[in-house]
């Protein structure tokens, strides 16, 4: 059984969580991946300095859900493009969604663009079933091609994945397709991204 997470971190977060932190740019995220083992969607969506995500994953077996709320900490130690967040986030589980969970979400990433494009660094995770997410993603702007590699996971949950994604002309929506090397499987999918 998976050890509690210590209150005093939970209240260092909280407090962090409602200090004043400086704006940056508002958006949103979603995307929906499907393959012959697993089908998924996620939301992510930033207003000044509160994020909301959900993500829903249907693996064959049964289904997992998750709900976050985020603040933005007023912290980024002189990195240019840092951002880190803190909050409180629900987790559902069991394989039906009847198991829910509240727990913490710590996250932090990076936005570096380049005349040619931009990186992005991910790196989040969570106490609801010890889940976390690291993330790279190169895109070169000309192309308009995204090239990211991630590794996620928890207690019922594991995977590694690489991806190529190509945006459709100017606008936010992308098409994209990997390979998840735990299941060993092929998935296509869209997103669209209006940070």
């Amino acid at each position: 059984m998976p050890k509690p997470f210590p209150l005093p971190w939970l209240a260092l977060a909280a407090a962090l969580a409602v200090a004043p932190a400086a704006s940056r740019a508002d958006g949103e995220f979603w995307g929906v991946d499907v393959s012959d083992s697993t089908n998924g969607g996620v939301l992510a969506a930033t207003r000044g300095a509160l994020n909301f995500g959900a993500g829903y994953t249907d693996y064959g077996d049964g289904v997992s859900a998750s709900l976050s709320l985020t603040r933005r900490l007023p912290f980024d130690f002189g990195v240019q493009g840092l951002t880190l967040t803190a909050g409180p986030a629900l987790g559902f589980g069991g394989g039906d969604l009847s198991e829910v969970a509240l727990g913490l979400n710590l996250g932090t990433s990076r936005y570096i663009p380049f005349d040619w494009g931009a990186v992005f660094l991910q790196a989040s995770g969570g106490t609801n079933r010890r889940n976390f997410f690291l993330q790279a993603q190169l895109t070169l702007s000309d192309p308009g091609l995204t090239f990211s590699v991630s590794r996620g996971g928890s207690l019922d949950y594991d995977e590694t994945s690489v991806a190529v994604s190509r945006s459709l002309g100017d606008g936010p929506v992308s098409l994209r397709a990997g390979y998840r090397f735990i299941a060993e499987d092929i998935f296509v999918g869209f997103s669209v991204n209006t940070f």
